[in-house]
């Protein structure tokens, strides 16, 4: 992790780190099938366990990562900043989510864009070397990062669709729908609600919009009963709606 993280808490004693078999993102996410069968080996070559604060810097556009991290708990998201202060949000991680998956399947490279916490979050480093071999243990193991980075990849690809050519409500529509199959893919949705810590400018940002639109945009959603939220809470009234809304628009 770079330095300008301002971590909240770091830990450099292994045994205060909270023990693989308890972490519920690892028993859902990239590295599941590694989890279930083989949590020690995954102990030990992870180097580092840190709480950060929402909006630490996590990695730097232009550096090349020298670890990868498991979201443990917490969002993050991965930034495209302009030179005139202005940002593109590229894509959110959520529990169980693997940062810096480019490191793994392009070697050493400058990265294109930064990480930062959206919330304060949790994070389990991995040298990228260790983490390969990690990923490669079953092919189980390896089906499953495979899987982990198509969607990633078809996750950037679907976004710059929506911006180019998708209305508002369309774009909106997108990105909650995979918001919620994701989250529920991690045991993370309850009753079709899920936490939804991203605010509006984050929205804006991430879909090319004013965040006055993305207001009316939300607001237009509610209105029509296909979603809810209050507080930091996002409730989906009307699944199959949401999905039309986001094919259709």
């Amino acid at each position: 992790m770079t330095a300008a993280a301002a971590p909240a808490n770091r830990s450099n004693a292994p045994a205060s780190w909270p023990a693989c078999s308890a972490c519920r993102a690892g028993a859902s996410g990239v590295y599941a099938p590694l989890h279930r069968t083989t949590q020690d080996n995954i102990s030990a070559v992870r180097t580092e366990f840190v709480s950060v604060r929402a909006n630490a810097l996590i990695s730097r556009a232009g550096e090349t990562p020298a670890c990868v991290h498991t979201l443990r708990r917490g969002w993050a998201m991965q930034v495209a900043h302009l030179s005139d202060g202005r940002r593109q949000i590229l894509h959110f991680f959520v529990p169980g989510d693997l940062l810096n998956v480019e490191a793994l399947l392009l070697g050493e490279r400058a990265q294109d864009a930064s990480i930062r916490a959206l919330t304060e979050a949790d994070l389990c480093s991995f040298p990228v070397e260790s983490a390969r071999t990690l990923f490669d243990a079953s092919p189980a193991q390896r089906e499953s990062l495979l899987d982990y980075t198509r969607a990633y990849i078809a996750g950037l690809s679907r976004r710059l669709a929506d911006i180019g050519q998708r209305s508002a409500q369309g774009r909106m529509a997108q990105l909650l729908l995979e918001l919620w199959e994701r989250l529920r893919a991690r045991a993370l949705v309850t009753d079709d609600s899920f936490e939804m810590p991203v605010r509006q400018e984050h929205l804006a940002d991430a879909l090319g919009m004013t965040p006055v639109h993305v207001n009316r945009t939300l607001g237009a959603l509610r209105a029509a009963g296909i979603i809810g939220f209050d507080r930091k809470t996002m409730h989906v009234l009307d699944g199959a709606r949401l999905r039309k809304v986001a094919e259709d628009e």
